[in-house]
């Protein structure tokens, strides 16, 4: 599994962005059949498809997506559900600033600090 993974990285990198989403979406049904939903790897995997899924301004597929990981990240404990309920979280409210039109994609970093600028 790690060997199919570390392409949708490159892919990332590369900026190759249709053949990074299908890439992506393909890694994570092979994820949850080996790994099962609730494992980081797929979890992180999920993320990243929702992030995907906001790039094509499909929100509430990503909004579903990310509340999907956010749930599932509950039966992990310390660090690692901290992280990963923190990423989900960001990512809902990218997914509700970008359906506002208070963000764009792509956004950079410090999106909510630039939201908050252009609210006043």
């Amino acid at each position: 599994m790690y060997v199919e993974e570390r392409p949708c990285d490159s892919l990332y990198y590369a900026g190759l962005d249709d053949e990074r989403i299908q890439t992506r979406k393909a890694l994570l049904e092979a994820q949850e059949r080996y790994y099962g939903p609730f494992t980081r790897n797929y979890l992180w995997t999920l993320s990243n498809v929702a992030e995907d899924q906001l790039q094509k301004q499909n929100f509430e597929e990503s909004k579903t997506s990310y509340l999907r990981v956010l749930t599932n990240a509950e039966i992990h404990s310390g660090f690692d559900r901290a992280k990963t309920r923190f990423a989900a979280l960001e990512g809902l409210a990218n997914a509700y600033m970008s359906r506002t039109g208070l963000i764009h994609w792509p956004y950079e970093s410090w999106t909510f600090v630039r939201a908050i600028e252009k609210t006043g």
